[in-house]
């Protein structure tokens, strides 16, 4: 099976993005998955600081079970993984944390939980994004849609403008060379209104008589 050119441009094009492409989606793909884990390290600052405050009246009358409602009321938060509560001398009061909780989890603190300047404990967090490769699966499938769509607009471009450019000025010129040396009539003009090398395939020189290519005025 003959491939023509048109075939062959439009094939190492395609071939060409599809590498750049892949080069361009591993890259936006470790990017967002670095994002996500930063942002659960950023939520996880900031809930330290919140839950630092929200303890310290429960610390000052070592209400546990206060502390056990607040602890219970962090966990429903999607990135939060575990909380330890501990008191002034660094024992542990309160230690919570999900059925099965990330390996790689972020551990953030100690924070301090202070009232009227007093210190009253600390508080350490366990935060990692929860469900990090079904957002990243979800991620990627946006982008694998995203770049076959971009692919198949610039292919279909591509296939109109390399056809209306090369092939048909090639075809037409091939065609007219044909006739002129079936009919043996080497006094005939092959005339094309391109001034490229489409048009230079019609020039030649034979016993005398050319065969020319004329570029439109």
């Amino acid at each position: 099976m003959q491939i023509g050119v048109r075939q062959r441009l439009i094939f190492l094009t395609f071939s060409g993005l599809f590498v750049a492409m892949s080069q361009i989606g591993s890259y936006r793909y470790f990017v967002e998955k670095r994002n996500i884990v930063f942002n659960a390290r950023i939520n996880g600052e900031l809930s330290c600081k919140l839950m630092s405050g929200l303890a310290a009246p429960y610390l000052l009358v070592s209400d546990i079970t206060g502390i056990n409602n607040i602890t219970q009321n962090f966990l429903t938060q999607p990135d939060m993984q575990e909380l330890t509560i501990g008191d002034s001398s660094g024992k542990p009061l309160v230690h919570a944390g999900r059925l099965a909780v990330a390996d790689k989890r972020i551990l953030i603190g100690p924070c301090p939980v202070s009232l009227n300047q007093g210190r009253l404990g600390d508080i350490r967090i366990g935060a990692y994004p929860a469900d990090l490769d079904g957002r990243l699966e979800v991620y990627a499938a946006g982008v694998l849609i995203e770049y076959l769509a971009a692919i198949f607009i610039l292919v279909s471009i591509l296939t109109r403008v390399v056809s209306r450019i090369i092939t048909r000025p090639v075809t037409h010129t091939g065609n007219l060379l044909k006739d002129v040396i079936d009919r043996k009539d080497l006094t005939r003009r092959v005339e094309s209104v391109h001034h490229d090398e489409s048009a230079a395939c019609g020039h030649g020189q034979s016993d005398g008589n050319i065969i020319r290519s004329e570029g439109a005025a």
